[in-house]
């Protein structure tokens, strides 16, 4: 008779979940604990951020851009030559990385400073 015991093996919190729960805990001024299993972090990341959202929220502000949106906006930028403008909302971060990866790559040698299409800004809000 052979005995059924099944071992149960959780996964790690991955780097990106530890990534967010630190940008996170950036965004709101306070530490905050990365759990050890991924099913954890998740449900840390869901709670930080409705937190987050409804303290906004109370205060009547849209969010701005995160810390991945800077970072993906920073990359984009260096391997096109190019330094974008910082957009002042979440909506409109998204847009503008859409914009741009849309537009695809950008010839070597051409470097300029550009900003976000007026029509883009409207949009976004």
């Amino acid at each position: 008779m052979s005995e059924n015991t099944a071992t149960t093996t959780f996964k790690p919190a991955t780097a990106r979940q530890r990534q967010l729960i630190a940008d996170l805990a950036a965004e709101l001024g306070r530490e905050i604990k990365v759990p050890a299993t991924a099913k954890a972090a998740s449900a840390v990341i869901v709670k930080t951020i409705q937190e987050r959202n409804a303290a906004m929220e109370a205060l009547g502000k849209k969010p701005e851009p995160t810390a991945a949106q800077l970072r993906l906006l920073e990359k984009l930028g260096a391997e096109r030559g190019k330094t974008y403008k910082v957009p002042a909302t979440r909506a409109q971060a998204s847009a503008r990385i859409a914009q741009i990866l849309a537009a695809g790559a950008v010839p070597e040698g051409n470097t300029t400073t550009a900003d976000a299409p007026e029509t883009e800004v409207a949009a976004a809000a």
